[in-house]
Formats: C-alpha cells, structure tokens, sequence
C-alpha cells in the first residue's frame, strides 16, 4: 500500500508523493509559524491559462477572495530554475498574485511582484499573513 498523509487543508487523505510532502510541509509552516488562517487556502486549484486547465499547487486569499500569494511546490529533487520562475509567472499572468513561492522543500524563493517595475524582488523570508 502507497504511504499517504492527510491535507492540512483538504482534510482529507492523499498520496505521499514527494511533491505532496513538500506542500503539506509549506502548508503546515504558514499557518504555524507564519499566522496565515487556514480557511484561506486554496489547493491543487484549477486556472485557465490559454485556454488550457492547469493545476495550481497552494494558493492564498485575502478577506475578499483575491488571490495574494501563489505557491509552486515542487519535488526535493526538481531544482528551483528558470524553467520553473517561468511556470509561476504564466500562472501568475491569470492570477496577479503580488506574492510568490517556489519551494523544492530544500531551496526556497520567494518575490513581491514589482507592477511597476514588472520586475520580481527577492524576499529573504516568507512574509507572516499581517504584512501581505
């Protein structure tokens, strides 16, 4: 029998693949260490892109619904590169999160999206929810 684990947030059993692992782990950081409320996750949400379904990994909601924080998870053995920056920003071109998370549950980088500048700026840390 496969391992499983249970969601955090889906409250439900699922399987223990790397990936999941390390999105249960991001999970259970934010809303432990870093305050974020768990009723305003989204996981594993569907988006049009191109008119393609694509499957976002965490997302997270502000009290009005929109979309502040997209996190791409990835396994321990997937590097954090140029190939993965540009699947977040494609998500992000539908969502305009300002906030941004790759994690291999190894290398972590987050980026508040510069609008302005359309540039991203490293952060040395994730952000608690109160300074989103």
């Amino acid at each position: 029998m496969k391992e499983r684990l249970r969601c955090i947030i889906r409250e439900r059993w699922v399987q223990a693949d790397p990936e999941e692992k390390v999105r249960q782990s991001i999970l259970k950081h934010l809303i432990h260490d870093r305050d974020y409320p768990r009723g305003r996750f989204s996981v594993e949400s569907m988006v049009m892109i191109h008119g393609q379904r694509r499957r976002t990994d965490i997302l997270v909601h502000d009290a009005e619904g929109k979309v502040i924080f997209l996190i791409e998870c990835k396994a321990p053995d997937i590097a954090i590169d140029e190939k993965t920056l540009a699947q977040v920003a494609l998500y992000n071109h539908a969502l305009d999160a300002p906030y941004l998370l790759l994690s291999n549950g190894r290398e972590h980088h987050v980026f508040l999206v510069d609008k302005a500048k359309k540039e991203l700026k490293s952060l040395t840390e994730i952000p608690a929810y109160d300074q989103l």
